[in-house]
C-alpha cells in the first residue's frame, strides 16, 4: 500500500473473518490501535482494559445462533466496548449462525443478512476513510436525546399528579 500513489498509510483498516476477526481484533488491540477494526464473527474481547488501548472505531458482526460465539458474549463485547469508550457498531444478526458470509454471490443475490452485513462493513469503513462522524456516534446523541424526552415527560407527569393532589 505504501508504493501506490494517493495511498494514506497513516489511516489503516483490518478486517477478518471467523479466526482472522479474533486475530484482527487482537492485532489492533495489541499493535495498531489508531486502526479500524472489522470483526466477522470473530471471537471478542470483553476486557475493558484491554479494549479501552483502542484509537480506532470497530464494527463488530455476528449471528445470533452462532454456536462458537453465544451471544452473551457478545452481549458483553458491545457493553465492554461501551466501557472503554471506543467507538462502535456490534450487530447481531437474527436466526444467522457462525460463517453466514460464505461468497460474494450472497452480496449479488442480495441475500440476507449477508448484505445487511455487507453494506455495514462497506459504509462503515468508507465514513472511517473519509472521516465522516460515525453512525455510533449519531446513535448515542439519539439515544441521549430520548432520555433527555423521557426525563422531562417523567417530571411533567410527576408535577401533574401533584397538582392534582393539592
Amino acid at each position: 500500500a505504501a508504493r501506490q500513489e494517493k495511498c494514506n498509510t497513516r489511516k489503516l483498516a483490518v478486517m477478518g473473518f471467523c479466526y482472522g476477526g479474533s486475530r484482527a481484533l487482537r492485532y489492533t488491540t495489541g499493535t495498531r490501535p489508531n486502526a479500524a477494526t472489522v470483526v466477522w464473527y470473530g471471537t471478542p474481547i470483553d476486557n475493558p482494559a484491554t479494549l479501552s488501548k483502542l484509537r480506532g472505531p470497530v464494527c463488530a458482526i455476528f449471528g445470533t445462533e452462532d454456536l462458537q460465539i453465544p451471544q452473551r458474549k457478545v452481549d458483553s463485547f458491545r457493553a465492554a466496548l461501551g466501557e472503554a469508550k471506543v467507538e462502535h457498531e456490534v450487530v447481531s444478526y437474527y436466526g444467522a449462525g457462525h460463517a453466514f458470509f460464505k461468497d460474494m454471490e450472497q452480496v449479488r443475490k442480495e441475500e440476507m443478512p449477508v448484505i445487511a452485513g455487507w453494506r455495514l462493513t462497506t459504509n462503515f469503513l468508507r465514513g472511517y476513510f473519509k472521516g465522516e462522524e460515525s453512525f455510533a456516534y449519531k446513535r448515542d446523541f439519539l439515544e441521549f436525546m430520548l432520555a433527555q424526552e423521557e426525563a422531562k415527560e417523567s417530571a411533567q407527569a410527576e408535577d401533574s399528579v401533584q397538582r392534582q393532589a393539592e
